[in-house]
């Protein structure tokens, strides 16, 4: 095998990662500013929307803790088949 032959996505996957990027960072900059908003309206004081974004935080630890508990960027890198691993 080459030294330089690098694996490469193909243009649709890398789309694919893309978009799904945009949706996660669009929809919590959408949520953070309308928050307040719902609160107003459901009539909820100031903790409870404190509760309602720390509540939103939360999910996103519970969803990055998937089936298999936690895992860091690093384990994922670790593990992955596509990973380089170094020369033995």
């Amino acid at each position: 095998m080459p030294a330089d032959s690098t694996p490469t996505l193909p243009k649709r996957a890398l789309l694919l990662i893309l978009v799904i990027v945009f949706v996660n960072f669009a929809g919590f900059s959408l949520i953070i500013p309308l928050l307040p908003f719902y609160g107003r309206e459901l009539h909820a004081n100031a903790v409870e929307v404190t509760l309602l974004f720390a509540a939103y935080s939360f999910g996103g630890i519970l969803e990055r803790c998937g089936g298999d508990g936690c895992q860091t960027d690093m384990d994922v890198a670790r593990y992955s088949s596509s990973a380089r691993r170094p020369p033995r």
